[in-house]
């Protein structure tokens, strides 16, 4: 990040056996900042952050201590910066993860019902790309449901602009955070960078589909001129 943070995402849950099928404990995608790169701490300030143990997602949010993970679940952003939470913008959630606010080790996001992480997520210009599974839940079922998480690596929330689409809610557009990919295990995400615009993401299903996502990055993530001068 600016600050130079050396950030770190997972997920958890797994599908090794049928017991997995019909598990519904809750799992997390999670983006953790490790602050031992960041220029902006003295060695005293990096060291306590590096002996200090975040709260665990699951446990009560005291906010009167500063070692938090911020809670994303549930949080929706808007293409005019606002947010679900009254008062706060998508700007003020970016600012919460600097060094002296409350977020400052990263955050994590409940993930829904039987939903789990089996795949490395990707990062792209800013953008968290991450494929999730929900298994059919019938013992003598097969198969199952798999999403694509598309998050702001700092805020672990939808971008303040559409990545892969937006939802109108009440006369505003929602940004959308998670995308349906079909039927089938998704593999992890193939990402093609072409000329053009924005970038291009390729998943295959366990049934032998491949989906196939346009993707516009946070970041610019291709070389090219900025400005130039009549010599």
């Amino acid at each position: 990040d600016s600050a130079h943070s050396l950030w770190l995402y997972f997920g958890t849950g797994r599908y090794l056996s049928n017991g997995d099928k019909t598990d519904t404990s809750q799992q997390y995608l999670v983006g953790l900042k490790d602050p031992y790169y960041n220029g902006l701490l003295s060695d005293t300030e990096r060291g306590d952050l590096l002996l200090a143990e975040p709260l665990h997602a699951y446990q009560p949010i005291d906010e009167s201590t500063n070692n938090l993970l911020f809670d994303t679940t549930g949080v929706s952003v808007y293409t005019d910066g606002s947010t679900s939470i009254a008062g706060t913008t998508f700007g003020d959630l970016k600012m919460e993860q600097s060094y002296d606010e409350r977020y400052a080790y990263g955050w994590y996001k409940e993930l829904e019902s039987g939903e789990r992480i089996i795949n490395k997520p990707s990062l792209l210009g800013g953008i968290l790309l991450a494929p999730s599974f929900v298994p059919n839940q019938d013992v003598c079922g097969f198969g199952g449901s798999s999403y694509l998480h598309t998050l702001y690596f700092e805020t672990g929330t939808a971008f303040s602009r559409s990545v892969v689409g937006v939802k109108d809610e009440g006369g505003k557009d929602r940004v959308l955070d998670r995308i349906d990919l079909g039927l089938g295990i998704s593999s992890s995400l193939g990402l093609h960078v072409g000329r053009e615009r924005g970038a291009r993401g390729f998943i295959q299903q366990s049934t032998g589909t491949i989906a196939q996502i346009d993707l516009k990055p946070a970041f610019s993530i291709k070389s090219g001129f900025v400005n130039w001068r009549e010599v």
